[in-house]
């Protein structure tokens, strides 16, 4: 997992855990074993549909909590980065994300947090990349209300689970198929599924694809 981080990415999490010690405990949530697993697949399967040289990704997320996925992409995507939206309902997200994303927040505004619902946001620049790790903490309505927002002609990555037994998630799949289903995403270039090696043993679910 260590080609996911960097040297000062560790450097600026650990400073993060320092400035928030009232979160610590939350903040060290998003390291389990099967988050960093989940991610560090979206990202390697990321770097397999994007070519390298490509041009630079303008990159959405939601659902993006405390901000571990912005800094692994920008860590280790073999694709140019404009910058990274990351997008949580969750006001108290926005200041941790920012601070252990405060590098690249400090380079031009690559990266910044935003608090807002899902299904309410307003691009303001166009995606080329929208990433929703959060589908089974949403309904249905709610999802395809933040689905019928994206751009035509956008990537979107889609991670949702089969852990039902977790009294957040409120729209989790049975199987891979079932997850497609409730996707509503065409043209799919990857559908796959990982168990990970987490206590729950949970089985995470991925699509990649274009609206």
């Amino acid at each position: 997992m260590n080609k996911h981080f960097s040297n000062e990415s560790i450097l600026w999490i650990a400073d993060t855990l320092r400035q928030f010690p009232d979160k610590t405990q939350r903040i060290l949530d998003c390291f389990w074993r099967g988050q960093i697993e989940s991610k560090a697949w979206l990202v390697d399967q990321l770097n397999d549909v994007i070519l390298k040289g490509s041009e630079s990704q303008v990159i959405h997320i939601f659902g993006g909590w405390y901000g571990s996925l912005s800094v692994m992409l920008f860590d280790s995507a073999a694709f140019p980065i404009k910058f990274i939206r990351s997008i949580d309902i969750d006001p108290e997200c926005e200041p941790v994300a920012d601070h252990m994303n405060k590098a690249n927040e400090m380079n031009q505004w690559r990266f910044k947090a935003f608090t807002s619902s899902m299904d309410e946001w307003h691009y303001d620049h166009a995606p080329t990349v929208v990433i929703n790790t959060s589908c089974e903490h949403v309904d249905q309505d709610t999802y395809d209300r933040w689905f019928d927002r994206i751009p035509a002609g956008t990537t979107v990555v889609l991670q949702g689970n089969d852990f039902f037994s977790c009294k957040e998630h409120i729209r989790c799949s049975k199987d891979l198929q079932e997850f497609e289903q409730q996707s509503g995403l065409g043209n799919i270039v990857y559908s796959g599924a990982y168990k990970t090696d987490a206590g729950s043993g949970y089985t995470r679910f991925m699509l990649i694809g274009t609206k």
